[in-house]
Formats: structure tokens, C-alpha cells, sequence
């Protein structure tokens, strides 16, 4: 298991940041949670983030307690969801790389709208136009997610991490 990195919102390990923040609930989560989440989202033991973390195993099991509390989970993996859809826990790569396909996407969708418009094709009712334009832009979005399957090696589908296979 590599080290944790300090980070401007928090802490990173491997392709992974967790933030200490306050979560809709009202929870805070603290950093050495923080800290411990990103541990058990990296698929490491709690003897190994115990190591990383420099505590004991015990100090490891509280905290993961206090996430399933503060998350109101009893599992690993439903807690690490819920601090994803919380934003307190992102992957890195995938984040740069979803804002940078999107970026992308968006000028090839307004280079289409431009050819559309120069082949004198402006004729069309603002209905039929804006149609069109949904239709290039879902068309512009699956070529986004196509670029990712791609860079993933196919598995753009179903990012799963080393813990979720634990569990399962």
C-alpha cells in the first residue's frame, strides 16, 4: 500500500482523495476517518491502513465504526458509496479525465451545430433545430464515455474497486 499524501482538501491515496467535510447529515467526518475510508476504498486490510496510519488495529475498527454511524451503514462498501455520493471521497484520474472528455465533447458539439449551419440547414423549425442539437449532444456525450471505455480498457461500465471485490 503506498503512503497518504496531504492534499489542499485532504488526504490521497493512490488514485483516491477523501476531504474531512460535514455531511448532509449533519456528521462531521474527521481526517483520520478521512484517512481510514480511503484505506478501506484502496482494498488495504485494517492491519495495513493501521501501519500506514501509524495506530493499532483497534484505533482502525473505531473509526470505521464511527464512518458506518456517521454514514448510517452496517457494510464497507455502502459506506464508501455513500461518501462518494456525499463528494467527501473521489477518484482523482477518472474526475481530470470525465472534465476533460466532457470539455472536449462540448466543442465537437458546437463544431456540428456550426457545420449544420453553414450547409444552409437553418430552415428547420426551433423544435426540429433543437432536436437535432439534443440528438448530436447525447450522440457527443456517448462518444465521451466510448473515449473513456477506451483509455479503462472496457471497463468504463462498471469501475469497481479492489474493496468492492472484497465484499462481494
Amino acid at each position: 500500500m503506498d503512503s497518504y499524501k496531504r492534499t489542499e482538501s485532504g488526504w490521497q491515496l493512490e488514485d483516491w482523495e477523501c476531504s474531512p467535510m460535514r455531511l448532509s447529515n449533519g456528521q462531521s467526518l474527521a481526517p483520520r476517518e478521512a484517512m481510514t475510508a480511503l484505506g478501506t476504498i484502496c482494498g488495504a486490510t485494517q492491519k495495513e491502513i493501521a501501519k500506514a496510519m501509524h495506530c493499532s488495529v483497534d484505533n482502525v475498527k473505531r473509526r470505521m465504526q464511527s464512518i458506518y454511524f456517521k454514514t448510517d451503514t452496517s457494510r464497507a462498501v455502502v459506506a464508501m458509496n455513500r461518501l462518494i455520493d456525499e463528494g467527501a471521497l473521489h477518484r482523482l484520474s477518472v474526475a481530470f479525465l470525465a472534465v476533460a472528455l466532457f470539455n472536449s465533447s462540448m466543442v465537437a458539439a458546437a463544431d456540428i451545430d456550426a457545420d449544420i449551419e453553414r450547409r444552409g440547414r437553418t430552415r428547420r423549425t426551433s423544435q426540429t433545430r433543437s432536436g437535432r442539437r439534443s440528438r448530436i449532444s447525447g450522440g457527443a456525450l456517448s462518444g465521451m464515455f466510448a473515449q473513456l471505455d477506451d483509455w479503462l480498457g472496457g471497463s468504463a461500465v462498471d469501475i469497481f474497486t479492489h474493496a468492492d471485490m472484497k465484499a462481494a
